[in-house]
């Protein structure tokens, strides 16, 4: 059994924003595990299924520049918008969740959520260029083989490294359409009612930048696919961007809150989509938005005092302001329990939530500290309610240096009272009754085909996304590039 030493130096980035470079060792093979070494010392060690990849281009994201503010360790070499080579030299695009599921490793039977065929919410998975594993800004990478994907012989590479965010993009157009495509209707999963972007309803994405371009790419991608009459609107001040917004799908574009286009926003959209990644954003989107908001950016800072908004993503989490109604709908879709957590539920909410046939599970702060992070200590719920900002916070984060939730992921958390602290996030859903959804990670090998069919009909997503390409070796210009405003999407070319 052959084993493999791959050596080579990359930059990584560290706490204080800086990025240095440090030496990399990986040793081992696919059937046995491989031993990360960074400086001659041990720094991960992974079990069989992993397969060395020679990686060609990185795209940056945001998510690269948001990095230091998020919940994991560091220093890390980070980038996961990786187009790649295998042993072989053939082309191929990385899934980023190393999780049992993805490893086929036997714990994927006693991982509920692998189980499910939720790896990508995997309690213990790494995840590439954003949780321990090195990412792409490294000429060479570790991925669990089931998560390698090969690239058609005709998308160009500009396509391919584009595969993840845009992967990413059509799991939110898809999850605001409802989840469910059918006789060229968009249907509701819970209720079977016609909802969404079927019956002409008006699609609003903040920001046209890295992933927003994409978002209204895959928006309009249903729309061709299943002879949608939405109408997609982008915010976008920029004229560059705006124009490469209408390039790609945008009905109608309004340059943002201030100025003329103020009075024009408030209430204007069905569903408004958050992609800007600035807190300012969601303000805005809680303004335009007549039914739902949803969030796509992962900032890690506070918005609109909840400070684990990110969080909230990461986990595919709702907030729906409570109603004996909703309550109701989340029984008939098979959810059962409900953790009623904080000081701001009444009990008459309470007693509609017993009436719809829900088992309540009280759990104070108290129960939290003394339970302490056992991982078996309180089983996550697919629902929850709570009344205020603070209680929504240790819901999603209710132990600290830890990334387990009360509620299990693409779960539902009711808001049941006003938050508190006024103009906070719980008493803005509240006020116009909005439904904040969220997502994360798509399915490349669904993405591919829908960018194929994209490039097809004429909408090149590379030529109105891609503004630079930067050498592997010149990585800090390039991180400070892609925050210009003339940039849009910087790429790393470890070929150049």
């Amino acid at each position: 059994m052959s084993h493999a030493l791959i050596s080579f130096d990359a930059e990584e980035l560290h706490a204080d924003g800086s990025l240095r470079r440090a030496r990399y060792a990986y040793s081992g093979c696919p059937e046995e595990g491989f031993v990360v070494e960074r400086d001659g010392r041990k720094y991960l060690e992974l079990g069989p299924g992993y397969v060395p990849l020679d990686t060609a281009q990185c795209g940056i994201c945001s998510t690269d520049h948001a990095r230091v503010h998020l919940p994991f360790p560091l220093p890390q070499v980070i980038g996961h918008e990786i187009v790649a080579r295998d042993p072989g030299g053939v082309r191929v695009v990385p899934e980023i969740n190393a999780s049992h599921q993805a490893l086929a490793a036997a714990q994927s039977n006693s991982c509920r959520l692998c189980r499910e065929g939720l790896g990508n919410h995997c309690p213990e998975r790494l995840v590439l260029g954003i949780d321990r594993l090195p990412g792409g800004f490294a000429p060479h990478i570790l991925v669990p083989r089931h998560n390698v994907v090969t690239v058609p012989d005709d998308l160009p590479d500009d396509h391919a490294v584009l595969v993840e965010p845009f992967a990413a993009a059509l799991h939110a157009a898809e999850t605001i359409a409802g989840g469910a495509l059918k006789d060229r209707i968009v249907r509701s999963v819970v209720d079977g009612a016609a909802s969404s972007l079927a019956g002409g309803e008006r699609v609003a994405v903040i920001g046209a930048g890295k992933l927003g371009l994409l978002l209204i790419a895959a928006l309009h991608a249903l729309r061709l696919e299943h002879d949608l009459s939405s109408t997609i609107a982008a915010i976008e001040p920029s004229p560059l961007r705006a124009e490469r917004a209408r390039l790609l799908g945008a009905d109608e574009i309004f340059s943002g809150a201030a100025g003329n286009d103020a009075g024009k926003l408030r209430n204007s959209a069905d569903i408004v989509i958050e992609a800007s990644g600035r807190p300012e954003g969601l303000d805005l989107a809680l303004q335009m938005a007549r039914r739902e908001v949803h969030v796509k950016s992962t900032t890690g800072r506070t918005t609109l005092g909840l400070r684990h908004v990110t969080e909230l993503v990461v986990d595919e989490i709702s907030l729906v302001p409570f109603s004996k109604v909703e309550a109701e709908r989340a029984v008939r879709s098979g959810k059962d329990r409900i953790v009623v957590y904080g000081g701001f539920v009444p009990e008459q909410v309470q007693a509609a939530l017993r009436e719809a046939g829900l088992a309540i599970e009280r759990i104070t702060a108290e129960d939290l500290s003394r339970h302490g992070d056992r991982k078996a200590a309180i089983e996550p719920a697919e629902l929850a309610i709570v009344g205020s900002l603070e209680d929504l916070d240790r819901v999603l984060r209710p132990w600290q240096g830890s990334e387990r939730s009360l509620v299990a992921p693409r779960g539902t958390i009711f808001l049941s009272a006003a938050a508190p602290q006024q103009g906070g996030l719980i008493q803005r859903l509240q006020e116009k009754g909005l439904t904040l959804s969220t997502s994360r990670c798509g399915d490349f090998r669904r993405a591919l085909p829908v960018m194929k069919t994209l490039l097809t009909h004429g909408f090149d997503l590379a030529e109105m996304v891609i503004t630079h390409y930067l050498p592997a070796n010149d990585i800090q210009e390039a991180m400070t590039q892609s925050l210009h405003p003339h940039a849009i999407k910087v790429v790393i070319d470890h070929h150049a």
